[in-house]
């Protein structure tokens, strides 16, 4: 498994693995909680655009997360 950087700055890092991309960010408050979501490569690209993009991109997969339970 072959993980190469993309994009990183404004508090995110975009990865892409095996063809798929994903978004990692901290997700804590007081404690760091690094997550990671898979995004779509549309996705990857609005979340460079700057970082009020990328709070939407994972405004976003937060909510689809929190509907699925994944």
């Amino acid at each position: 498994m072959v993980e190469r950087l993309v994009f990183s700055d404004y508090g995110i890092e975009i990865y892409e693995r095996n063809e798929k991309k994903y978004i990692r960010y901290d997700a804590g408050e007081i404690v760091v909680q690094i997550r990671e979501i898979e995004i779509t490569a549309e996705e990857a690209a609005k979340a460079q655009l700057g970082p009020e993009y990328a709070y939407e991109v994972i405004v976003k997969c937060e909510k689809v997360r929190r509907e699925t339970g994944h």
